[in-house]
């Protein structure tokens, strides 16, 4: 699928509502081309980039590949691709030491905040973005206002959160770019990015507002908290809600809004106040 005259997206299908819709592996450029993560290591998303590239014709080549951070279904294709193709590899440092297990770390370029990312058709500003992983890093093409932004936006829903402070500083950054056009890890295209944004950090302080009334209630545990706030949602996303929701408690206790007792996960929290 063409999302722009350069840039291409491979939607490998996916059935688990942790990758909604599908995994997206970008394809930017006009005769080298640039891969934007790499998809899982599995025959089926080797194969959708192979028919892909088959499609683009011979003058075609993937001479760099760039993953968003280092999660096993966006590195996890960097062993075919490197054996295919041998591009050069770039990603954050945090996702090198990771990848560095399957592929060495030599091979990687280190990305960070404040680097740039070339290709023969664009000038991508990579900005580091933590909170759904360490290593996340979104590309942002600020010439067409066009942000690649890994699992940090997704195409449907939203994300699930490791560290809740820094990935709401990462939306608040991203939202300061103002992006028109957002190319997620999974999922649809989205327009009118920036919206998006605000729609997510929106939803946040949402879901902040949900575990307070709640726990004005009486003192609750994280599970009785997700099957309350979640009641509506699919079951199989109650496990990481239960990690967003305790991102939540963690940056409430430290503001000394809320306070445990109990150890691990029979821990009841209540309001201080």
């Amino acid at each position: 699928m063409k999302v722009r005259d350069d840039i291409r997206v491979v939607q490998v299908p996916e059935t688990t509502p942790l990758r909604p819709v599908s995994t997206n592996i970008y394809l930017v450029g006009r005769a080298s081309l640039t891969m934007i993560d790499s998809g899982v290591r599995e025959d089926r998303y080797s194969q959708a980039i192979f028919k892909e590239l088959v499609a683009l014709g011979r003058r075609r080549s993937v001479s760099q590949c760039a993953i968003t951070h280092s999660h096993p279904d966006h590195r996890g294709g960097l062993p075919w691709v490197l054996a295919a193709a041998g591009p050069k590899l770039f990603a954050h440092p945090g996702a090198i030491t990771i990848a560095a297990s399957e592929v060495a770390a030599e091979r990687f370029t280190p990305l960070d905040d404040g680097s740039t990312l070339e290709t023969d058709s664009a000038r991508f500003e990579v900005h580091h973005t933590p909170g759904h992983s360490a290593d996340s890093i979104c590309f942002f093409d600020r010439e067409r206002r066009i942000l690649f932004t890994g699992d940090t936006i997704l195409g449907m829903g939203t994300t699930v959160v490791k560290d809740l402070p820094d990935y709401m500083a990462s939306l608040n950054r991203l939202l300061a770019l103002e992006p028109g056009t957002i190319c997620p890890g999974h999922g649809p295209i989205l327009d009118d990015g920036a919206k998006v944004i605000a729609g997510y950090i929106a939803h946040r302080n949402q879901r902040e507002q949900q575990i307070l009334d709640a726990l004005r209630r009486g003192p609750q545990t994280v599970a009785r908290l997700v099957s309350r706030i979640y009641a509506g949602v699919d079951k199989r996303l109650h496990k990481p809600a239960r990690m967003n929701v305790r991102q939540h408690l963690a940056k409430l206790e430290r503001e000394g809004r809320v306070r445990a007792e109990g150890p691990g996960y029979r821990a009841r929290f209540e309001l201080t106040g």
